[in-house]
């Protein structure tokens, strides 16, 4: 099975400019009901319909939310459709790479999406072996820094040959990947 979005996806956000165009359409085409397949925004959308459906009669229709979304951040699920695709794609990465550089004696960050949700790299860093996984839930602190790279140096300084960190893309706004790959 291939991982992706093979009807297409969109972030765009429906705003009450876009209601008369929305209802007009779901009049044209008879729509009966709405299964919506996505994330937030989708979500964010179905609430639209049903707060509105009293300006608009159009959108008093049944609605239902399939949660699809890699950063598995939706309520009422355990996991969302993609989310282990995901981390399953994340994970082999890593494990190319630290097949390519075990002989190295080198640090790898690797940065993972998940916008303000740490699943993926969490569960990418357990699942890969990472030393040290940051995220957007915990943030990044010098102190944090300070601990980890000193951990980093005295492994290597032992025989160590290969480091892992995940970062979250959204882990901490000054502590960005390009400041941990710099360390």
């Amino acid at each position: 099975a291939r991982g992706g979005a093979e009807l297409g996806t969109s972030r765009h956000a429906a705003s009450p400019a876009d209601f008369p165009r929305i209802a007009q359409r779901l009049a044209e085409h008879r729509v009966e009901g709405l299964l919506i397949i996505g994330g937030w925004i989708g979500y964010e959308f179905a609430y639209q319909l049903a707060t509105h459906a009293q300006e608009y009669p159009e959108f008093a229709i049944p609605v239902v939310c399939i949660p699809a979304s890699i950063n598995n951040d939706l309520p009422g699920t355990e996991i969302s459709i993609g989310a282990d695709t995901a981390l399953n794609t994340i994970v082999e990465d890593v494990d190319k790479i630290k097949e390519s550089a075990v002989a190295s004696q080198r640090c790898y960050v690797v940065e993972v999406m998940g916008h303000d949700c740490g699943y993926l790299a969490l569960m990418s860093g357990l699942a890969s072996g990472a030393e040290r996984v940051y995220l957007p839930e915990d943030g990044i602190t010098l102190d944090d820094l300070r601990h980890d790279v000193r951990e980093m140096v005295d492994g290597f300084r032992h025989g160590k040959r290969l480091g892992l960190v995940v970062r979250s893309e959204h882990a901490d706004p000054y502590y960005t990947t390009q400041f941990l790959v710099s360390l």
